[in-house]
């Protein structure tokens, strides 16, 4: 035969003359041989019997063997901060002759670590002749880790300056936008407003609600010129 499937093993054939099936003939390799990875050898054959001397070619080939490639570990995960890289397996192999395989996550070979969804696709390495296979795809999810947010501060006396609610989170140090009736700013004036915090920190989600509520402050009224001498007019105060 001159035709082999990869499997490990060194492959070699042999040449005869028809008329004289017991005579070998010397074979003359163009390229690897026995061939053991896949590819092409040409032959030839040179035949020299009793009775007959012959000449030939053949081409020895061995055939790229089919394996399978398997994608797992696509999550979805939680944030962590740490990059999530897919798990690939590979069936098929012959043992002692690896099919190294190339990841992707959306056209980057570095695993991911941000929120977000990524699409995964295992190939077989461009150097890899000994194997064929389709490369496998999915999609890998990183989301968002759940944070709680704490607002305080909501009350406050007016005093012609703005007063801003606080907030803390859990985990701790998490930073946070605050909305004042939809605004950034944090109002000044004596009333009520609904305040909004929420979490801006990449790889974290949470918010939370409540009312910064701004009293009137209480004031003093003085008058003044309530003793006069009359003289007929009418007087005011001050």
């Amino acid at each position: 035969p001159t035709s082999f499937t990869f499997d490990g093993s060194a492959h070699s054939t042999t040449a005869v003359i028809a008329q004289e099936p017991a005579t070998s003939c010397a074979l003359a390799p163009s390229g690897d041989y026995p061939r053991t990875h896949a590819g092409s050898t040409a032959l030839a054959a040179t035949c020299s019997g009793s009775n007959y001397d012959a000449s030939g070619s053949a081409t020895l080939d061995v055939a790229a063997k089919s394996v399978t490639i398997a994608l797992s570990g696509l999550g979805p995960w939680v944030y962590d901060g740490s990059a999530h890289p897919a798990t690939v397996s590979v069936g098929g192999e012959v043992a002692g002759f690896a099919a190294t395989v190339t990841v992707t996550y959306t056209g980057s070979t570095i695993a991911p670590s941000a929120v977000g969804s990524y699409a995964v696709v295992a190939a077989l390495d461009a150097a890899v002749t000994d194997y064929v296979a389709t490369p496998a795809s999915g999609v890998l999810v990183i989301g968002a880790q759940n944070a709680t947010v704490t607002l305080g501060d909501l009350g406050a006396v007016y005093d012609g300056t703005a007063h801003a609610a606080s907030a803390t989170t859990q985990p701790s140090g998490l930073a946070v936008s605050l909305t004042y009736d939809g605004s950034g700013t944090a109002p000044t004036n004596a009333g009520s407003y609904a305040v909004v915090a929420t979490i801006t920190t990449p790889g974290y989600s949470g918010a939370a609600s409540g009312t910064l509520v701004i009293t009137k402050a209480s004031a003093t009224v003085t008058i003044g010129d309530t003793t006069q001498a009359w003289d007929g007019t009418p007087r005011a105060v001050s």
